[in-house]
């Protein structure tokens, strides 16, 4: 048993020569402990604000930008550009390769509205989008068009009448059940007259 430890403790020793580890709890988005600690501040106004600012969501000073002060009470959150996941490389090491995103990314505003099954704002389609409307409804039209110009005429080969316990009332029209008490007889079992 002694050994066993002996052992683990020499593999930790020759891991932290080569490996370096850092601690989760020493990134700066993991200092909050409640959810107000996640919402942005008021709009930075002096340059120490805004240094503060971009050291809380992890960039440099020169490269933080806020959102405009327009009303919508952004407060200091980062203008990020659009960039959808079909944009990103996915030979890129992510730390979630499927969302395209690494550990303490600050992520868009509107980051919900382009991930990879929604559309992707930087997306270049192959054709336009009236040309897929066009040829969408020309499908559309291939496949129904027959369809509505055979309505009028019978597509069935029967020489009787359909037997159904209620009155025929028409070829479109819907068909009523007989008042209560009243059958519509197709057969009988007595003997003819």
């Amino acid at each position: 048993m002694a050994a066993l430890r002996r052992t683990a403790q020499i593999q930790r020793a020759v891991k932290s020569l080569f490996v370096k580890e850092r601690g989760i709890s020493s990134s700066a988005v993991l200092q909050a402990g409640w959810n107000k600690d996640w919402m942005p501040d008021s709009y930075p106004k002096t340059e120490a604000e805004k240094r503060a600012s971009a050291k809380k969501y992890g960039f440099l000073s020169e490269d933080y930008k806020p959102m405009a002060d327009d009303g919508d009470a952004h407060g200091d959150y980062p203008d990020l550009p659009l960039v959808g996941e079909e944009q990103k490389s996915p030979y890129e090491d992510w730390d979630d390769p499927v969302m395209k995103r690494n550990f303490g990314e600050p992520m868009h505003l509107y980051y919900e509205s382009m991930v990879t099954d929604k559309g992707d704002p930087g997306r270049v389609y192959r054709y336009s989008p009236g040309f897929m409307l066009f040829c969408f409804l020309m499908v559309a039209t291939l496949f129904a068009g027959p369809w509505f110009l055979s309505m009028p005429y019978s597509l069935s080969n029967s020489k009787y009448n359909d037997w159904y316990p209620y009155e025929h009332v028409g070829r479109y029209k819907r068909r009523q059940p007989l008042p209560c008490g009243e059958r519509q007889i197709h057969y009988t079992f007595e003997p003819a007259e």
